[in-house]
């Protein structure tokens, strides 16, 4: 799920942009990327490494500039990272690749960054007292995870057919939505898919880390209200949000919006006639120059990846079919100890829906943003990122509650040792990881 990245006060924001602007005078503070590296020899063992939603970065296909996520971007820039769909025609849109992991992101060159997996991919590298190849598996993270499922099948694949006999992930955030679907389902669509474990026979010891298995309610509030990075208010306004196909996949799949009485509403969140009668992500026009074609096709888009994410997200949850006969180790890491909006308050009078109570207390007295907040990580509630049974009873499982926030989930204190702990203890013979 999403990196908090630049999330800055105005006078933070200010200062960071003074100093910023002699920088960009010597070379832009663009982003540092890990990229997968061609095996120098050999290797018996690898760790593949997935990052989360925004955990990515995306480049202009046309000009190579970095669009997430550069401090130029974020703190001059006005450009958008929505989907290039014809259909959607979401002005300024264009063609984006991805250009490696996101490492760290440089505020003020030479002087101060922000960590996005640089400390995450360097405890990883130290979990072995011996050299373990780690390869960072970047991809398009706006697309669907079906997209990027495959991708991975594909890498998998390729290391196995070099001789590689255990090939074990690591899995941050959505990149754990990921590798879920893929352990139990392979490359499977989710409308048709039927459990075979056929990624799980390909991969040895898996670790997750702050996975949103039950999704995460900011997911929505930002496909509602969109996010400003830095100065930036396009880069990731909700048109763009709600144009990348993986947001859906990430709504929350419980009843998530409640009335003032502290009623769940029901399950509106993936029902599309509440998009469009509520005018919700793409459905939201404002000063937004369209046609009735064009409303008709996001409407459509609309249902359409709403319908597939509810069956992507009920193949991870359903219950097991049967139980697998090989022997494969998970370890499940939960952040808590961080306040995690949990919740959204349908608003009667304005037939909206609002994260924070305030406007509502004068109807109803007593009431308090606390009910709308439950303990995670800041991003992930506890109760979405506790392991579906299916993983539970198939794997030799390992599940860990840490004070640490979403971020830092991978690769921070608690969690470091956690993971160096987990590939050190137990290490399966040759043999086994070989069968």
């Amino acid at each position: 799920m999403p990196l908090r990245i630049f999330h800055l006060s105005p006078k933070h924001l200010l200062l960071v942009s003074l100093l910023s602007i002699s920088s960009f005078l010597f070379g832009a503070c663009s982003p540092k990327v890990q990229t997968q590296q061609p095996l120098q020899a050999p290797a018996e063992r690898v760790i593949i490494f997935i990052p989360g939603y925004k955990g990515s970065a995306l480049t202009e296909t046309k000009s190579g500039d970095t669009l997430w996520i550069s401090t130029a971007e974020a703190l001059f820039g006005s450009k958008t990272l929505a989907f290039d769909l014809p259909k959607l025609d979401v002005q300024g849109a264009g063609e984006i690749q991805t250009s490696g992991v996101l490492g760290s992101i440089p505020l003020i060159s030479l002087l101060y960054s922000i960590d996005a997996y640089g400390k995450c991919l360097a405890r990883i590298r130290s979990v072995d007292n011996v050299e373990t190849p780690v390869i960072p598996f970047a991809y398009d993270w706006r697309m669907d995870n079906i997209t990027s499922i495959r991708k991975l099948d594909s890498l998998v694949r390729e290391l196995r057919e070099q001789g590689v006999r255990q090939v074990d992930v690591v899995a941050h955030s959505m990149g754990g939505l990921i590798l879920s679907y893929y352990l139990r389902y392979g490359t499977q669509e989710p409308e048709t898919a039927v459990e075979n474990w056929e990624g799980a026979q390909l991969l040895g010891d898996i670790a997750l880390t702050g996975v949103p298995f039950r999704g995460t309610m900011l997911m929505f509030r930002d496909m509602k209200k969109g996010t400003v990075q830095g100065l930036n208010k396009k880069l990731l306004d909700r048109t763009a949000i709600a144009s990348f196909e993986s947001s859906y996949q990430l709504l929350p799949d419980t009843p998530s919006i409640i009335t003032p009485e502290l009623e769940p509403l029901g399950d509106v969140i993936f029902n599309p006639d509440y998009w469009q009668t509520h005018r919700w992500g793409l459905m939201d026009w404002e000063d937004e120059p369209h046609s009735s074609a064009l409303q008709s096709a996001r409407n459509t888009f609309t249902r359409e990846r709403l319908q597939r994410a509810k069956a992507f997200k009920e193949k991870i949850l359903q219950a097991p079919m049967k139980v697998p006969t090989f022997k494969r180790r998970m370890i499940n890491l939960i952040g808590e100890s961080h306040p995690t909006l949990a919740k959204g308050m349908y608003h009667p009078q304005e037939q909206t829906v609002v994260f924070e109570t305030d406007s509502l207390e004068a109807q109803y007295p007593g009431l308090t943003n606390d009910v709308l907040w439950a303990d995670g990580d800041g991003v992930v509630e506890v109760s979405a990122a506790k392991l579906p049974l299916a993983y539970l009873n198939a794997f030799e499982t390992k599940e860990a509650r840490l004070p640490e926030s979403h971020q830092y989930i991978c690769g921070g204190k608690y969690s470091g040792v956690a993971l160096e702990s987990f590939f050190k203890k137990n290490r399966r013979s040759e043999k086994e990881v070989g069968s």
